[in-house]
Order: C-alpha cells, then sequence, then structure tokens
C-alpha cells in the first residue's frame, strides 16, 4: 500500500512540476508581450509555440513561420530565433505601421536597409509598437534628389519605441537642383541612430551608430535656396510632447548644409550626441551621449542635442567630447559626466534615476538592457 502510495506520489509531483513550468513560460509570455514591468529572463526557442494573435519570424520562415520580407503594415509579431546577413526594404513598405514588432531576446544582425522611399529605416514609419528590438549593424547609405528621413529602427516614430539598441552606419545624402533665373527650393534631411523624426515615445532605449547627414540645396541666381540637415545618435529631430526618456547614444555625429547659385536662403545644420534638434513638449529626460558631433557652419551644435526649445532634464553629455574638434565645445546643454560616472550604477541610478530592472551595469562598458541578451 506504501508503495501504492508513493507511486501516485511521485504522479501527482510530476504533474505539478509540469503545471509550474508551463506557467512560467506563460508568465514570461504575458509579461515580454504585454509589458508588464516583472519580466522573465528567458526566451522561447525555435520551435515553441507562439503567443495567440502572434506571427513568428525566423530567417528562413519554414514552417508556421514568416520571414521579415513578409511582415506587413499591420499585424503583431514575434522574433523566434537569430535573423542575420540580409537585405530589405522597409518593413511594410511606405505605409505607416500599426502593429505591435517584439525581438523576444533575439537579434537582427548585419543588416541592410536599401530603397528610395522618403521615409527609411526597418520600418518606414512606426504608429504602433517596438519592442526589445535589437539590429546589430545595420547598414543605411542613400544618396538622392529628395528629402529624406531616416533611422536604424524607423523614419518617423509616431507611437512607442522602447527597450531596443541598434549599432552600426547612416549616410545620407540630399542633393536637389532648380533650374531658372528665379528658382529655388529646400533641401531637407533628419538622420538618427534609431528615429529620423520623432513625434511619439521613446525610452529605454540605446544606439551606437555613426550618422552623417548632408544637404544641398541649387537654385537661380534671383530664387532662394534653403537647406537644413537634423542629425542625432538617437533621433535626428525631436517634436513629440513625450520625453525621450532614460535613452543613450554612443555613435558619432555629423551634418552639414549647402546651398549654391541663389542669392538668397538659408543653410542650417543641428547636430547633437543625443538628438539634432528638440522642440515640442517633451524634451530629454535621463539621458545622456558621448559621442563626437561636427557641423560644416553655425552654432546648432551640442554634446548632448544640437539645439533645444523643449525640457532637458536629469541629462548628460561625456566630458571628453570632441564638438567641431574642441574638447567640450558647443553648446552647454546636458550636465558634463565622466565617462566613469555615466557606467556607474550608483551614480546613474542617483542622478539620472535609471531603473535596475531594465539596464544591466558593469564597470567597462556602457549599459545593456537585460531582456536583449547581448
Amino acid at each position: 500500500m506504501r508503495k501504492i502510495r508513493k507511486k501516485y506520489l511521485l504522479i501527482i509531483l510530476s504533474i505539478m512540476l509540469i503545471i509550474s513550468n508551463f506557467s512560467l513560460s506563460f508568465a514570461y509570455w504575458a509579461s515580454n508581450v504585454q509589458g508588464a514591468s516583472q519580466q522573465g529572463s528567458g526566451t522561447v526557442v525555435i520551435g515553441s509555440w507562439v503567443p495567440t494573435g502572434y506571427v513568428g519570424i525566423t530567417q528562413t520562415g519554414a514552417g508556421d513561420y514568416i520571414t521579415l520580407n513578409e511582415v506587413t503594415a499591420t499585424g503583431k509579431y514575434i522574433l523566434m530565433e537569430n535573423i542575420s546577413n540580409i537585405s530589405l526594404s522597409p518593413l511594410g513598405g511606405t505605409s505607416e505601421f500599426t502593429g505591435e514588432f517584439y525581438g523576444n531576446g533575439f537579434s537582427i544582425s548585419n543588416i541592410t536597409i536599401i530603397g528610395s522611399s522618403g521615409n527609411m529605416g526597418l520600418f518606414s514609419i512606426n504608429n504602433g509598437i517596438i519592442s526589445g528590438v535589437t539590429l546589430n549593424n545595420i547598414t543605411i547609405s542613400n544618396s538622392s534628389s529628395s528629402d529624406k528621413t531616416v533611422g536604424g529602427l524607423a523614419g518617423i516614430n509616431k507611437q512607442l519605441i522602447e527597450k531596443s539598441y541598434v549599432t552600426g552606419s547612416i549616410t545620407v545624402t540630399t542633393a536637389k537642383t532648380s533650374s531658372g533665373w528665379f528658382s529655388g527650393g529646400t533641401a531637407t534631411i533628419y538622420a538618427g541612430g534609431l528615429v529620423g523624426l520623432n513625434e511619439g515615445s521613446i525610452k529605454y532605449s540605446h544606439a551606437a551608430v555613426n550618422v552623417t547627414a548632408s544637404a544641398s540645396q541649387t537654385g537661380g541666381f534671383l530664387g532662394t535656396a534653403n537647406a537644413y540637415a537634423y542629425a542625432g545618435g538617437l533621433v535626428g529631430y525631436s517634436t513629440s510632447t513625450n520625453a525621450i526618456e532614460e535613452s543613450y547614444a554612443n555613435g558619432n555625429i555629423s551634418a552639414s548644409a549647402s546651398r549654391s547659385g541663389a542669392t538668397f536662403g538659408t543653410t542650417t545644420p543641428y547636430a547633437g550626441g543625443l538628438v539634432g534638434r528638440s522642440t515640442g513638449t517633451g524634451g530629454i529626460m535621463n539621458s545622456f551621449a558621448t559621442g563626437n558631433v561636427t557641423v560644416n557652419t553655425g552654432s546648432n551644435v551640442g554634446g548632448l542635442v544640437g539645439n533645444s526649445d523643449a525640457t532637458v532634464a536629469n541629462s548628460y553629455r561625456r566630458d571628453g567630447q570632441l564638438i567641431n574638434g574642441t574638447l567640450n565645445g558647443g553648446n552647454t546643454i546636458g550636465t558634463l559626466a565622466t565617462e566613469s560616472q555615466l557606467k556607474s550604477s550608483e551614480w546613474m541610478i542617483d542622478n539620472a534615476l535609471w531603473t535596475v530592472e531594465i539596464w544591466s551595469f558593469d564597470t567597462v562598458n556602457y549599459q545593456r538592457l537585460k531582456l536583449n541578451h547581448y
């Protein structure tokens, strides 16, 4: 009788263990997909189930999965493995992305964004949710005769980007020409490591992207030619009512604007380690930048932001940045902080109010997102 009881007890314990593991897996999915503060630490490997209502993405799209190229402007998507060595146009084409896209701890590496659309990035325009996405070594190189808005994750962000990061390089050139004695025009570029033009919310994200933006306009002798270039390590131009929050950028930034032919006109480049220009009521909060910054003319340049009409709070520029070749030059928006301070968990928590549940800290590297597994 005792042996039988032990046998039943073992069976019951085994069933409880299976239920417990299933519950933990479900808790991870629920917290990761829904964005709750309590998130698990693992990922579901390829071949495991995809949450109901979501579409899984893999390199080859075998079975019930799809490839990146099959992502449309709507729907809910989740990466199910690492993807690498891929060249593609913005996901969903030129339409606004109104769905949800989750990295799930996996990465997209060695990715080249191609095409001729005015808005370029992993997405042309984000009007949905992008969360936990890792882009390693992205390349966007584009020269054209039209205005451009370019970012690693999205050309334009209208909604939410969170817990994401991008590395690589973005080089964008716009050269516009108009003919006739009285002809003119305006050339404009917005370029950022994460987003070109931000009208939404960005938080808990970072970029290590070298960004170069060059805009030029040629007009007639009696015409007016204007050129504007906005370049930032994270965002080229932010006009949002929501703050860029708890984020940072490491890339080197360059913006240039020029005109020729026309007698009248304006050339204005904006370049900042984090943001080229910031307006609106959102501003920048609890963020920092470390890269070197240059403009070819004017004074809209700084270690944190090139020009800001918005609030900048608890945000920092690295002591030692070269701004137009001058140590700690440019404007003084943002407080100077040493590299060791910006890498210190205690200093960042006390001064920049960073969240330990989101970030991993060490004294060698800058902060890393805990759930992105890099």
